[in-house]
């Protein structure tokens, strides 16, 4: 028998010849088959552990998903909700009395046959707001970045300033051969901002409009086939990539296009678009609708909006409440693209006039703008504006006689036996 199986103890015994050595060597293999069993057990029990623990593992990666989906889900159910609500509905004209027509008419012409006044509006806009605007402020980024490398331009993430992106925007300015302020032709210059309200329609300002030295038009607001109301001209654009023109022959070939960033994307947007290169899927995400990838036009008749115009407006202007690190988008107050023209307007204008603006909400049914079908409910979603505030503002504004609003739709003109209520 080898008893080398066994311990070296018990193989000693049996050399040794004692009969009870082979009984202990039974009952020991007894106890081995017994350890064997045991062991055996454990490691069942080890198994079925495993086997639990890959299961729980499973189970809560499910339970991830399943949340996951419920929360895709919930989000789909209000986006859906949220676009039927700004689904197109039927628009109502603004009713014009003819004889509003002929008043607004002859104000706007009695307006634009005086002399141009040089740095009128910038002289009165520094007397009147004397601690929160900056006469000396340039409208457009330079080059070599000079006017945005101070602290205010870097304290806040756009669209109040350019903090975390002044890599981004010094690439683009290196790509850009044009920079600055692109009209320099005149010693008085007369400028106009364009709204898109659709109190322009039936109108016929378009020959007023055309007649100033620049015109400004914001967003993708159409001219043609509406050139009778909002005129032909376009000197410079202000967009940003979700209200970008979708189609080159809708570009002027003179007009200037001026970004503005409202959002760290929209910096990688001009970029690639400067550069004609794909933008990732992560910035991608980023906009609430596609964006053009081409703006069709020379890189020269390209600028950069300097985000402290806004910065200037929201909170020195209108008196917002600074805006606060890591807040949330919705929670800003941002002023809206036109009174940010306007502002803008003023920095390089000598006069400013404008047309196309007000918001009548006191009329839901009305035409939000001179084309498409939006209606003007459609503004009660617009959480990040205060259009209350920036009416005032405006009055005032004209009230001191510092601008003209030309079509009325801020401050209409008083007819004859006629409160400035019924005018619209």
């Amino acid at each position: 028998m080898d008893c080398t199986s066994t311990c070296p103890y018990v193989c000693g015994r049996i050399q040794g010849g004692g009969s009870d050595a082979k009984a202990e060597v039974e009952k020991l293999k007894g106890g081995a088959a017994t350890f064997d069993i045991g062991l055996a057990e454990n490691s069942v029990i080890l198994v079925r552990q495993k086997k639990n623990t890959e299961n729980k593992s499973k189970m809560e990666i499910k339970m991830s998903r399943g949340r996951v989906v419920k929360i895709l889900a919930a989000l789909s159910i209000a986006a859906l909700f949220y676009t039927s609500l700004l689904q197109p509905k039927e628009a109502v004209d603004h009713v014009i009395e003819p004889e509003h027509v002929k008043v607004l008419h002859k104000l706007a012409l009695s307006s634009l046959q005086q002399k141009c006044r040089p740095g009128f509006v910038r002289t009165s806009m520094e007397k009147l707001f004397s601690h929160s605007y900056n006469p000396a402020l340039l409208p457009f980024i330079w080059k070599n970045l000079s006017n945005v490398e101070g602290e205010s331009a870097q304290k806040y993430h756009p669209p109040f300033g350019f903090r975390g992106n002044l890599d981004t925007l010094r690439d683009i300015m290196e790509l850009l051969p044009a920079t600055g302020t692109p009209f320099h032709s005149k010693s008085c210059q007369r400028c106009i901002v364009i709204g898109n309200s659709g109190i322009l329609r039936g109108l016929g300002f378009g020959a007023l409009i055309d007649s100033h030295d620049v015109t400004i038009r914001l967003n993708d607001a159409p001219v043609k086939g509406f050139e009778f109301d909002v005129g032909k001209k376009t000197s410079i654009r202000i967009l940003y990539p979700e209200s970008a023109l979708s189609f080159a022959n809708q570009y002027d070939p003179d007009t200037i296009v001026a970004a503005i960033m409202f959002k760290g994307a929209d910096f990688k947007w001009l970029e690639a678009v400067i550069k004609k290169k794909k933008m990732s899927l992560w910035t991608r995400m980023w906009f609430w609708r596609s964006v053009v990838q081409n703006l069709s036009l020379p890189l020269t008749n390209i600028r950069v909006v300097n985000l402290l115009v806004v910065n200037e407006t929201a909170t020195g202007l209108l008196n917002f409440a600074p805006p606060t690190t890591g807040s949330l988008f919705f929670r800003k107050k941002i002023p809206t693209l036109g009174v940010i023209a306007i502002t803008l307007a003023t920095h390089f204008c000598d006069e400013v006039n404008f047309a196309g603006f007000g918001y009548h909400l006191e009329r839901p049914r009305m035409r939000l703008h001179y084309y498409g079908k939006t209606r003007m409910d459609n503004m009660k979603y617009q959480l990040n504006h205060n259009v209350g505030r920036e009416t005032v503002f405006l009055r005032d504004l004209i009230t001191k006689g510092m601008i003209n609003d030309l079509t009325g739709g801020v401050q209409p003109p008083k007819l004859v036996n006629q409160s400035v209520d019924q005018v619209w």
